[in-house]
């Protein structure tokens, strides 16, 4: 979640006392007398046409009206292929609309037209037929899913208080994914929602700090919060109000002092006339050349809002998170910047990177580094929160 994303919805999500999540209700633990973890569907690819599952003793089962049925295991492949919103497994004349493949070792590898040499994932893996193609979903308990988060967000090797920190916002943000039900899968392994690395991206820091704040989230009036993050604010962080338009009262704006060490703290970008030119192209078809261009409206924060474009056919306002993402997050890392001329071209000279709503992951390894401890962090950039188990 280190980029920008479209705008999601911010409505919290009350949990009831024996936490029903997307179908799945946590059950007292036979070994350690606590709630067990529940299972999260991440999306790994879609639109497939030919899929390949690999593992050792794979267990292959069909949806049916009565729920999955075994129907072949003990292989080390399977292979799937997509045809008119159904799946046929190849190497037999089974047809099916959803597939569920596990394995003795917990473990899979999976390629695809669109996705391959993927990394190895945990827990099991759901094929699902959709009108586009498959959908590949990995099935997995979710304290598990975050040690493979981490290192996808962040650096485990970053101060531990910083580490329990992001573990803690990113369950938090699962689980309301979770609550929300409905649709083949909860997240995405990717920027849109969390990086998941899997297995590849595991090691022994990641896992102690979801040990060692296992089943802790992040409510206020004994809801869960949206808990955003991105990577650095560059001194303020962002209203969700202001830059989605959806107001929450833990995701206001406050200030930052510790995301300096980011290398996205202050940077440029010269975009030259034919660049700006797309940009407003893409947006806004036959607006005509520009002339001229500068910064409408500011955010409370100092993040753009709107930027106008004066061409040859009037003046055209363009949203700041929609001009960035024409640009390119990568290229534009932020709306929080200045626009003046440079040797005939634009200089855009900002600073920070990411959408700039809820935790700094910057700030909060620098606040770390001063002592801070995981919840003071917690409480800086989300407000009126309490932390304790969700299980």
């Amino acid at each position: 979640m280190r980029v920008g994303r479209s705008r999601p919805s911010l409505h919290p999500v009350a949990l009831a006392a024996g936490l029903f999540l997307a179908g799945v209700t946590a059950a007292a633990s036979p070994t350690d007398g606590r709630a067990s973890a529940p299972e999260i569907r991440v999306l790994i690819a879609q639109g497939e046409k030919h899929s390949i599952v690999r593992g050792d003793d794979l267990t292959v089962e069909v949806e049916t009206q009565g729920g999955f049925r075994k129907i072949i295991n003990r292989l080390r492949g399977v292979s799937f292929s997509y045809s008119e919103g159904r799946m046929r497994l190849d190497g037999s004349d089974i047809r099916g609309g959803r597939f569920a493949v596990g394995s003795s070792s917990g473990l899979f590898n999976y390629d695809g037209t669109l996705m391959r040499g993927r990394e190895l994932k945990r827990g099991k893996v759901i094929l699902t037929a959709l009108p586009d193609g498959i959908a590949v979903v990995n099935a997995i308990p979710l304290e598990s899913y975050l040690v493979g988060l981490v290192n996808g967000e962040i650096d485990s090797g970053w101060p531990m208080e910083a580490v329990k920190a992001q573990v803690i916002a990113a369950r938090t943000y699962a689980l309301l994914r979770m609550a929300a039900g409905g649709g083949v899968y909860d997240v995405r392994d990717d920027v849109e929602d969390q990086v998941y690395l899997g297995p590849g991206g595991e090691d022994e820091r990641a896992a102690a700090a979801v040990r060692q704040t296992r089943g802790k989230a992040l409510f206020r009036a004994g809801e869960l919060v949206p808990a955003f993050f991105h990577s650095s604010c560059g001194g303020r962080t962002a209203d969700a109000g202001e830059i989605w338009g959806a107001p929450h009262p833990a995701l206001v704006s406050v200030e930052c002092s510790d995301c300096e060490g980011s290398p996205r703290s202050r940077w440029d970008l010269v975009l030259d006339r034919v660049d700006l030119q797309g940009v407003l192209d893409a947006l806004f078809p036959g607006s005509g050349d520009i002339r001229t261009l500068g910064i409408q409206e500011r955010t409370g924060s100092g993040r753009v809002k709107t930027l106008f474009f004066a061409t040859g056919e009037g003046r055209t306002l363009v949203d700041g998170e929609d001009f960035r993402k024409e640009v390119g997050y990568r290229r534009l890392p932020s709306t929080r910047f200045t626009v003046s001329g440079y040797e005939g071209k634009v200089l855009f000279r900002g600073r920070g990177y990411g959408h700039g709503i809820g935790l700094c992951q910057w700030g909060a390894k620098g606040a770390a580094e001063r002592g801070m401890d995981h919840e003071q962090i917690l409480r800086r950039y989300y407000r009126g929160v309490t932390i304790r188990r969700a299980y």
